[in-house]
Parts: structure tokens; C-alpha cells; sequence
């Protein structure tokens, strides 16, 4: 419900600004969420993403719950991932729509909003800005993305009700009526709620909301554990001594295992591998990619025929694959199979083959690049 305006004129004047700034500042939160893809986030913040992963109780935070690029055998899980503009874009209609019916009878017609979207919900906008919350943690989805989102959250919930607490000051009875037939984030046929005055002292209700943030952020730890999880037992991927196997792409494990087996055949590749400490204690993270493929994200080359982003077709040649040797980087020393992939925090590029498995052939070595397309940033490991 919008406001009149009876303030003075010289808080009227800064009192929109402050509010254009505010809405400014929540879409760009929603903007950094959604970068990845963009340079410069990578550039200001995998400092403090480094640091996280200095430490085995903090590094847990930059690790992803869901795959990033790869594509699983959980149909549901890769359109879920993969095509999360679809839930994205339905909230930024919604933010727009609610932005444009608030702030043109601010501007235009002065008047109090409770049509339109207002009709049914009186916080469109914040209900627009958490879906657009869920669908960049669907894009990008760390842990810290996720306990992020909670935060979130909590915060657009806190801002929601000191606002409405503003409006039943200034309006009374008029505003108590208008929430009472309609929902807080949602049409109020779908979630009803009990409206009276609350007993409670303002402290109480403060600590109540703490604890009850507690607990979503420990309910949201334990919810990416599950998806982790999910994720990684429908990855293409094989133990092998002492490390792990796996493939972005869908290939039968046998496959994979036989792809690494031809490339540890050549001698120089069993060399490099000694030298990176293979056998005496090092884990390995091997990637079976089809060599069609380009993922940024992984260190191998910047470029494939042309693609400088992810280019993952679904049809691609069979048997021809890049082999990328990788040791893992983890707190955890004797960690094995899908425990590596769990706790493994980054990983160092050793070595990149390239073969024709159905010929049996090894077609080049080549020294992988030191860092991704993104620079030394922790990246996705599946």
C-alpha cells in the first residue's frame, strides 16, 4: 500500500533518492548473485573466496550442492539447473510490474497503491526479489550462495514488516483493513494469516527471529549436504587409486575408466604423474571431457573450435576425449571417491591428453593452463 506524502518538502526530496538508492542496491545484490559469468567478479572477489579455503572450517562455504555444468542422469536435476532463467525471469517481471504500479502513483497520481498486484499481496517486490534469489542459487549454487539466500530472506522479511508497522502508524484502521483481505507475500487464499496486536515486547520478538534465522541457516546447511549428495551420486564418475574419476558429459564409467587407462599407458604421462606426487599421497581429480567440448570453468584450453563459453552438445564424437589430470586441493589427506569431490576446495592441473579411444591412440600431450578463463579462482568442480 503506497503513502501519501505530507512530509516536509526537503525530506520529500531526499526521501526519494533514498529510496531509488535502496531499490538500486537490492537489484544489484540480485546482479552480483548472477555474475559469475561476468570478469570482474571473479577478479574482486576470489580473495575472499581464497581465503575461505585456507581454512578446513570455513572452506565448505565455496564448495557447489549442485552441478554447475555437468550433466547428470537426474533428468530433472539438469532442466532444474541448467534452465534457471525460466524461474529468473518470471521474478524480474513481477519486480518490474510491482516498481512501475508503486512508484507511478508515487510520482503520478499520488495516491495510495492497493490495485494490481497490491490487490492480492502487499510486498510483491520483495516476493519477486526472493524468486530471483532461488534462481541465481539454482545458477550459482555455493553454499554460500544458498545460506546468502536465507539471509536474504530474513532480511526482506524484516523490512516488510517494519514497513507495514509504518503504514498501520500512519494509516490506522484504513491499513488494517486493507491487510486484513490480502497476503504478505502471497494472495491470502493461498497462506492465511492471523492479524492482532502482538503481546510480546519488541525484544522477545527480536529474539524469536533469531532464533528461528538460526535455525533456517542450520536447516539450509543440511539441506545443500542432501543435494551435494544427490548431485554426486548421478555424475558420470569412477574410483581409481588414490583419486577420482569423473566426466561432466555422460559416459558409461567403464568408458571413463579405459580413457585414463590408455593415457596413464604413455610413459611421459606416468612420469608427470610421479612428479606431481601421484602414489606417495596425492589425490588426483581426473576429467574425462569430450573433445568437442568447452567449459571455461576447467582448466584445459581457452578456446574450442571457436566457442570462447560453455559449448556442451549433446551429440558428440564417441571416444574422443581430453583427459585432464588434476590434483586435488583438500584439508582432508586421506579423503577417497566421493568423499574427495566433497571436500576437495580447488585443484592444481598437471597434465592434458588428448585420444582417440576407439583407435587406442594417444594423439597429443600438452601442459594445461595454469589457471581457467576466470583467473586463480576457486571454481565449480562438477
Amino acid at each position: 500500500m503506497g503513502e501519501r506524502n505530507h512530509q516536509r518538502p526537503w525530506l520529500s526530496a531526499l526521501a526519494l533518492p533514498a529510496t531509488w538508492g535502496f531499490y538500486t542496491v537490492v537489484v544489484f545484490e540480485i546482479l552480483f548473485m548472477i555474475s559469475p559469468f561476468g570478469l570482474y567478479f571473479y577478479s574482486v572477489y576470489a580473495t575472499p573466496l581464497s581465503i575461505l579455503n585456507q581454512h578446513e572450517s570455513t572452506a565448505w562455504l565455496t564448495s557447489f550442492v549442485l552441478p554447475h555444468f555437468s550433466e547428470t542422469r537426474a533428468t530433472w536435476l539438469n532442466d532444474t539447473v541448467h534452465r534457471w532463467e525460466w524461474i529468473f525471469l518470471p521474478g524480474l517481471i513481477l519486480f518490474v510490474v510491482g516498481f512501475v504500479q508503486i512508484y507511478g502513483a508515487k510520482l503520478i497520481t499520488k495516491r495510495e497503491v492497493t490495485g494490481g498486484l497490491y490487490r492480492y499481496i502487499r510486498h510483491p517486490q520483495y516476493l519477486a526479489l526472493a524468486i530471483m534469489g532461488v534462481a541465481t542459487f539454482l545458477r550459482w549454487p555455493r553454499y554460500l550462495v544458498l545460506l546468502g539466500l536465507v539471509l536474504m530472506l530474513f532480511a526482506y522479511y524484516t523490512l516488510a514488516r517494519h514497513e507495514e508497522e509504518r503504514c498501520e502508524e500512519r494509516f490506522g484502521s484504513k491499513y488494517r483493513e486493507y491487510r486484513s483481505r490480502t497476503g504478505m507475500f502471497l494472495p491470502a487464499f493461498l497462506l492465511p494469516e492471523i492479524h492482532g496486536p502482538s503481546v510480546r515486547p519488541a525484544w522477545m520478538r527480536w529474539a524469536i527471529r533469531i532464533v528461528l534465522l538460526l535455525v533456517a541457516l542450520i536447516g539450509a546447511r543440511a539441506l545443500g549436504a542432501q543435494l551435494q549428495d544427490y548431485s554426486i551420486s548421478m555424475l558420470s564418475r569412477q574410483t581409481m587409486l588414490d583419486g577420482l574419476i569423473l566426466s561432466p558429459a555422460r559416459i558409461p564409467s567403464d568408458e571413463m575408466s579405459r580413457a585414463v587407462a590408455l593415457a596413464m599407458s604413455e610413459s611421459e604421462v606416468r612420469s608427470r604423474l610421479a612428479r606431481a606426487g601421484y602414489g606417495t599421497g596425492t589425490r588426483l581429480l581426473v576429467y574425462v571431457v569430450p573433445t568437442s567440448w568447452n567449459l571455461p570453468d576447467v582448466p584445459m584450453e581457452v578456446t574450442t573450435g571457436g566457442h570462447r563459453g560453455h559449448y556442451t552438445p549433446h551429440d558428440f564424437p564417441p571416444g574422443r576425449f581430453k583427459v585432464l589430470f588434476t590434483s586435488a586441493l583438500t584439508h582432508d589427506a586421506h579423503a577417497e571417491g566421493d568423499d574427495l569431490l566433497r571436500r576437495a576446495y580447488g585443484r592444481v592441473p598437471i597434465l592434458l591428453v588428448r585420444e582417440d579411444l576407439n583407435a587406442n591412440k594417444v594423439e597429443s600431450l600438452a601442459d594445461p593452463p595454469a589457471h581457467v578463463r576466470w583467473g586463480d579462482i576457486p571454481t565449480p568442480l562438477f
